[in-house]
């Protein structure tokens, strides 16, 4: 291969990177809101000094488990999968590990530090949560989807689609949550103030 092929390859591959780092845009203006950092109020509503959890079993035996946090200033996480054993264990231990590891979890991808972590923002109509999701299951392109949670009371949630009820979610009270920072923060098109999002990136500079 000659010089000016190489050059040719080192192009495609910045390219490739640059683009696999950027959100389409068609997800950036079809997104439900900006974040602000202000109090949803959420808090009044829903018991959020924990996790929401939801499992799915097979003869009395949990084989999958999805698990929400919702921060009252206005990020939603979730995070889960299959063969992860106990739900309420698995959540546990997921927070645990990533309060005690977090370079370790950012390795793992677990809890909102990653982009192939599901996060994304929610806005109150109502007694409906609408959350908007955003991810990246591979390097070069992402994913969002818009899901609705009706609230049954402080300590249920209901995943509606379509009008009818898909699973719910149960409270799980769980200690020291992490933060709400996450990858999306990092991102200037995600927050509704030019200077809020210079004064966060200060922020986690001298941390």
């Amino acid at each position: 291969m000659n010089r000016y092929s190489l050059k040719i390859v080192y192009m495609l591959c910045a390219l490739m990177l640059i683009s696999s780092s950027c959100v389409p845009r068609r997800i950036k203006n079809s997104f439900i809101g900006c974040f602000d950092g202000m109090p949803t109020g959420l808090d009044s509503l829903l018991d959020l000094s924990g996790v929401f959890v939801s499992s799915r079993t097979n003869d009395g035996i949990e084989f999958a488990c999805q698990v929400l946090i919702f921060y009252n200033d206005g990020i939603v996480v979730s995070f889960g999968g299959w063969g992860l054993g106990e739900c309420d264990a698995y959540a546990q231990r997921t927070i645990y590990q990533r309060n005690t590891d977090p370079k370790r979890c950012q390795r793992f991808r677990i809890v909102g530090v990653s982009r192939t972590n599901t996060g994304g923002l929610y806005k109150i109509e109502n007694d409906v949560i609408i959350a908007q999701f955003l991810w990246s299951p591979s390097s070069f392109f992402y994913q969002s989807d818009v899901v609705r949670y009706r609230i049954i009371d402080r300590h249920t949630i209901e995943e509606i689609r379509f009008g009818e009820r898909v699973r719910t979610f149960r409270f799980l009270p769980i200690e020291n949550l992490p933060s709400s920072d996450n990858w999306l923060k990092s991102q200037r098109w995600f927050w509704c103030d030019r200077e809020q999002y210079r004064r966060h990136r200060r922020e986690r500079r001298f941390r």
